[in-house]
């Protein structure tokens, strides 16, 4: 089969084992033609057929070259099909990952898996336990990522505590230690990590290393479309009424059936299947849709029948999850004009910033004066390899940044290109500079590039701005209000932290000194073997012995000192963390606008309908469900209103624990929750395991008399 008849294929079948086996009967016979026709799924971004097909040949046997792993692998749904198709194709597994981890928008979700199995296949197939650079500094990365999450994350730290077991690597284990710090000494989950991890990794390996047909299910689901609001795919017939199809039968007994299984595929839009959504899903996209929509999702539209009002968000989310090849391929369809030049900008910069000449070519054809808007990081980038380029670049960018006119993002962003280039010292050394003079919001990124660049550098973990950059921060002014009470409990303890940190360096680098002086005292005097007569050795041993003893014990001082230090170091990144939140949840309570006084009374009658608040706890991200006309309803309201709205329930539905606090759920329908918009609108929501559902915006006079509407 070709591709398109295979997609056609797949399209019409559920996903169960019987369909992986029906495809696999009609796979290419070459194995040539079956790894072109992956790559292709793979270059459109065509999840599902990619998933079944390379299902169907690695059931079938085929050679599946794990080479499409280095941009499939972002196509999987879950570390389990990640895992088994690790396990069963061909080819270098482990270089497929580290490029699936460093080049492509792979899910978090799927990081600690792959890196991992990335590990775990270079040890097993280049012995030893020295893993490339490039994936230690992921590992941290990632490392660095679950220490700064709330909640569990039991998985993703034990496979991260498995891949330190596997190498050895100080930093990542001095990384993983803080988010032990971060839990307190009884926490269960540490004896997990430290004890448990190989054997978690191990038991995973055995579930991957099954047949890859076992991962599929046997039956397919028997619910109805899920996902936002339901529209009807087939109208509405009484079972008993004529078909409308014309036979002059009954309804249930003409097509009844056949309408029911449309039914079970029905979307959002009224009269659309799955199957024909997916096929055209330009034709049905708003601007609420495009903003709702993924990357990977993004990457399947064809650009050029994008409306032109969507086409910046169109390339804005290809650009948002990393999909270089994509953004090219749609601003060459599109074509350049004035209207997409802040998005040519944009695209240009990161592929830049990604080191990908090619495609940094192919966009210069594109804009007619592209040569006179090389600046920053693009024309640091095609630069870099002429040395008396580089320096004229270096020293014009200097000179404009020294200028009252850079804006804040703008010091950030050449500081980050630099660390992105083939000079990330430099651009250390840079950022140092930039860090005291940036706004936190600015400066609190470009601290945690900074560290990111050091471990990809296998530098120590921690930087010495860090203690500049937190006592700036200490100094900050919180505010006297009940509200900044936490914030200035968070500086205090961290302050203290500094002060505790101090004295354990100064006396780590006090003993390291006296241990270097002893140490070279003790060569100095120790005579040579010539010299030395055996009445003066034996004369001489208790003396030698007690110096031995002593310089073993400092040694131990030492040792132990470098120890608890480490600990300290630990402890003040999870304070770091936590002055962070602060500081966020602070702002966001500072943003809304103080009620008026003639207000108070309606405010506290408000506060009657509502339950008390409660802990933010940890959010799962969800999708977002709309009601029929919602979009209307925005677009009728002021504008500041609906993009605030808009902006609340993406930070809702990303698990933003900030954007919980105020959504406080109501006494009469405990399962809908009220968010303020502002000082005159209420938004209702249900917050499902799996999404937040929109109710609906309503003016806060309207409050009470909606509730009665929902009991």
């Amino acid at each position: 089969m070709t591709t398109p008849e295979l997609k056609d294929l797949i399209a019409r079948l559920p996903y169960t084992q019987a369909t992986v086996q029906e495809v696999a009967l009609h796979l290419p016979e070459d194995d040539a033609a079956l790894d072109a026709v992956l790559g292709e799924l793979v270059a459109h971004c065509d999840d599902i057929e990619f998933v079944v097909t390379a299902h169907a040949g690695l059931h079938a046997g085929r050679a599946v070259q794990a080479r499409h792993l280095a941009r499939g692998a972002m196509l999987l749904p879950d570390k389990w099909l990640l895992g088994a198709f690790a396990c069963h194709m061909q080819g270098d597994v482990a270089a497929a990952l580290v490029e699936a981890v460093t080049g492509s928008a792979l899910p978090f979700e799927l990081v600690p898996s792959a890196i991992y199995l990335a590990a775990r296949f270079h040890v097993d197939g280049h012995g030893g336990n020295r893993l490339p650079g490039t994936l230690l500094s992921h590992a941290r990365t990632a490392a660095r990522t679950v220490a700064g999450w709330k909640g569990d994350h039991v998985y993703e730290t034990g496979m991260l505590y498995a891949v330190a077991h596997l190498c050895g690597d100080p930093g990542l284990a001095s990384l993983l230690e803080a988010i032990q710090k971060c839990k307190g000494p009884d926490d269960p989950r540490i004896k997990l990590w430290t004890e448990g991890s190989n054997t978690l990794a191990e038991q995973m390996m055995v579930i991957w290393r099954k047949p890859p047909l076992d991962m599929v299910p046997k039956t397919e689901r028997r619910t109805l479309a899920q996902g936002n609001t339901m529209r009807r795919a087939v109208p509405r017939v009484g079972r008993n009424e004529k078909c409308p199809c014309g036979s002059g039968k009954k309804y249930k007994q003409c097509c009844a059936e056949k309408d029911a299984e449309t039914l079970r595929h029905s979307t959002s839009i009224a009269g659309v299947t799955e199957m024909a959504l997916r096929a055209n899903p330009e034709n049905y996209l708003t601007a609420v849709d495009m903003d709702a929509t993924t990357p990977i999702e993004a990457a399947r539209f064809d650009p050029v029948k994008i409306p032109p009002a969507l086409r910046m968000n169109y390339l804005a989310c290809l650009c948002r999850g990393g999909l270089w090849d994509r953004c090219v391929e749609a601003m060459e369809k599109i074509g350049y004009s004035k209207e997409l030049e802040e998005a040519w900008d944009n695209i240009s910069i990161r592929i830049a910033q990604a080191r990908r000449k090619d495609l940094v070519d192919r966009m210069m054809v594109l804009r007619p004066d592209a040569a006179e808007h090389r600046v920053g990081a693009l024309s640091m980038f095609l630069s870099e390899n002429d040395p008396a380029k580089t320096v004229d670049v270096l020293r014009q960018a200097s000179w404009f940044f020294l200028q009252d006119g850079p804006k804040p993002s703008q010091l950030a962003s050449f500081a980050e290109t630099l660390m992105k280039s083939q000079l990330p010292g430099i651009g250390i050394m840079i950022a140092r500079g930039m860090l005291p003079t940036l706004p936190r919001e600015h400066a609190t990124g470009l601290l945690r590039l900074l560290l990111e660049t050091r471990d990809k550098l296998n530098l120590k973990p921690e930087d010495p701005i860090s203690d500049v950059m937190d006592h700036l921060f200490l100094e900050q002014r919180s505010g006297t209000g009940k509200e900044a009470a936490a914030l200035r409990e968070v500086q205090q303890r961290l302050n203290d932290k500094l002060m505790e940190t101090r004295r354990y360096r100064e006396n780590v680098d006090r003993l390291e000194r006296e241990l270097a002086r002893r140490e070279q005292l003790a060569l100095q005097q120790q005579p040579s073997e010539e010299q030395e007569e055996p009445s003066a050795g034996l004369a001489n041993a208790p003396a030698a012995a007690a110096d031995d003893a002593a310089l073993k014990e400092l040694r131990h001082k030492v040792d132990e000192l470098k120890s608890a230090l480490k600990e300290r170091h630990n402890e003040r990144n999870a304070l770091r963390r936590e002055l962070q939140e602060a500081h966020e949840a602070l702002d966001t309570l500072r943003q809304k606008p103080a009620a008026a006084p003639a207000a108070h009374e309606e405010a506290d009658h408000e506060e009657d309908l509502l339950l008390p608040q409660e802990a933010d706890g940890n959010q799962p991200v969800r999708t977002i469900e709309f009601p029929k006309d919602f979009r209307e309803k925005l677009a009728s309201l002021p504008k500041s209103v609906a993009r605030g709205t808009m902006t609340m329930l993406g930070r809702l539905a990303a698990g933003e624990s900030s954007a919980y606090v105020g959504a406080v759920r109501l006494k009469a329908c405990p399962e809908i929750t009220r968010q303020r918009i502002g000082i005159d609108f209420r938004l209702l929501v249900r917050l499902l395991p799996d999404r937040v559902q929109v109710v609906d915006l309503i003016p806060r006079q309207d409050l009470e008399r909606r509730i009665k509407t929902l009991v």
